[in-house]
């Protein structure tokens, strides 16, 4: 090998390490860490009081991490409420109902086609719904629509979006997110509605292992801590009484959702976009 190409390859792997890899799961794990510091800044105290709380080590830098991730990707995912258009969080993703009568969904605009969702036909590997406004928004489909160059859909009361989903849509899109960067989570489901959980395993005070669940919940904007020492096998096979659980774990844990997910790439134009986001939110909590 050359010199002169030696150099030009070093001098690609050490820029490379300051630019965001092109997958969707590597650049939100980016994310995070370019912005970690103000990021933690913005979730210090509460933190600390959850920390207090939970008798968690505060000083220990991956309970830090650990924690303030997951505050971190909740805001960024959220909405503010189950009625249609409701947004929230820092990507505005709007919430829509779905299999209730008059659908919603129905009513949306597919953009590159200026034609009503409900007379597109549904994308491929959703072949059993009558309409794209029809699928159940699995993790693939609701995340490579996150991350589209331009928004794909529109609709007369909440204007143009990225992606759409109602509680189970969002929850396994986050879950399974959530799963390529390491965390242990699942889908819960009591009633009719869906939030995630995750089992942290931390350090606690005295430097002993704590167990904690925290229940984030992407529609209501919610994140709950709970003590798990005593009952972790327990909530590991407690997915809740709804209907459709079991399904929605399937495919947030999916091998084939999870390639999918991992496979989507994020064009510069989208990096900025979101990027842009995040930096209004931090400013926006700054003043």
């Amino acid at each position: 090998m050359s010199t002169l190409l030696s150099v030009i390859l070093s001098l690609g792997l050490f820029f490379g390490q300051k630019t965001y890899a092109s997958s969707l799961p590597d650049f939100f794990s980016q994310l995070y860490i370019k912005h970690s510091d103000k990021i933690d800044s913005i979730y210090n105290d509460y933190y600390q009081q959850t920390c207090d709380e939970m008798g968690i080590e505060v000083e220990n830098e991956k309970n830090q991490k650990k924690i303030i991730r997951l505050f971190f990707y909740n805001k960024l995912f959220t909405s503010d409420g189950a009625s249609d258009c409701t947004t929230g969080g820092i990507l505005n993703i709007p919430y829509f109902w779905h299999w209730v009568e008059p659908n919603p969904r129905h009513q949306i605009i597919f953009k590159p086609k200026s034609k009503l969702l409900r007379l597109i036909p549904p994308p491929n590997g959703f072949k059993r719904y009558k309409s794209y406004a029809d699928v159940d928004r699995l993790p693939r489909l609701y995340l490579s629509d996150l991350v589209s160059e331009s928004p794909k859909f529109c609709h007369p009361s909440c204007g143009c979006f990225f992606t759409f989903g109602w509680c189970s849509e969002r929850e396994m899109a986050f879950t399974l997110l959530l799963t390529i960067l390491g965390y242990d989570c699942k889908v819960k489901q009591v009633g009719i509605h869906v939030w995630s959980e995750i089992c942290l395993r931390l350090v606690g005070k005295k430097k002993k292992n704590k167990a904690v669940i925290v229940k984030i919940d992407n529609t209501m904007n919610s994140v709950v801590f709970l003590d798990a020492e005593a009952d972790y096998v327990k909530w590991e096979k407690d997915f809740g009484n709804g209907t459709h659980v079991k399904w929605y774990n399937l495919n947030a844990h999916s091998v084939s959702e999870i390639s999918a997910v991992k496979s989507i790439k994020i064009s510069k134009s989208t990096k900025k976009r979101i990027e842009n986001l995040v930096n209004g939110w931090i400013i926006n909590d700054e003043l």
